[in-house]
């Protein structure tokens, strides 16, 4: 029932994609394969809805189905990025295009088997986003100096995140880690003389406090999770912080 569901909103003549949400199977057996599913989840319950209330839907190519006079209009598939299918919604929506996500399961997959291999398709998916920056940064500015589009304001910001957010995280993590490490050096070289602010120590308390609080909720009242199963899809996301990290400067050095 894939296309009889999805092609009746292509009556808008302005629709160029409907993107329905990635699902897995096979997954409820094994600890490992649980946090995987559990931390996909989280971006399709929550991330994908909210860009799609604000005409910024992404398509993420599994699932989804394009209006094809569309995609020729726009140039076709972007053969050098890693992450075509979302490079393509930028391009479309530039184009004065529109696109919807469905939060509607249409079709499963398999996660990948190993950890490797979850990792490499994340390098893959933070790559990919930060080519997408690189190449289309002009029209992300405002109008003033932006490249010619019909993005909204609204549209240029959530693209502009979309690209971006990991190379600000990592670049922010690198530089605490190195503060850590040159306070810990000091500390031990001269431990009298070393004070941390007290400041300092709530702010970096309580951010990551609240970071975490958030992203348990939202897991389990978005996604309708388990105590067990966000615990899982929690771990799972941290497991990745190395790998995110790494991507996102990648996708600018190389």
């Amino acid at each position: 029932s894939f296309l009889s569901s999805l092609v009746g909103y292509f009556a808008d003549d302005q629709l160029a994609f409907v993107q329905t949400q990635h699902d897995y199977r096979d997954w409820e057996n094994n600890g490992y394969l649980r946090g995987c599913y559990g931390e996909y989840r989280a971006m399709y319950a929550s991330y994908m809805i909210s860009r799609s209330e604000r005409n910024a839907a992404l398509t993420t190519g599994t699932m989804c189905l394009i209006r094809r006079q569309a995609l020729e209009s726009v140039g076709g598939w972007a053969e050098w990025c890693s992450t075509e299918d979302s490079e393509l919604a930028i391009r479309l929506h530039a184009a004065g295009f529109s696109g919807i996500y469905l939060a509607e399961t249409h079709g499963r997959g398999l996660i990948p088997e190993d950890f490797a291999g979850y990792k490499r398709q994340r390098f893959r998916w933070i790559y990919g986003p930060t080519q997408e920056f690189r190449r289309h940064w002009r029209l992300f500015l405002p109008k003033k100096w932006a490249a010619q589009s019909k993005l909204t304001p609204v549209q240029k910001v959530l693209f502009a995140y979309h690209g971006s957010r990991d190379l600000v995280t990592s670049a922010a993590s690198l530089a605490m880690l190195i503060w850590m490490m040159i306070l810990a050096i000091d500390l031990c070289l001269h431990p009298s003389a070393v004070s941390v602010p007290m400041v300092m120590i709530i702010f970096l308390t309580t951010s990551t406090l609240l970071t975490r609080i958030v992203t348990f909720g939202m897991l389990r009242r978005a996604a309708g999770f388990s105590w067990q199963q966000t615990c899982h899809a929690m771990l799972s996301e941290v497991a990745l912080t190395g790998i995110a990290q790494s991507a996102g400067f990648a996708g600018w050095l190389t």
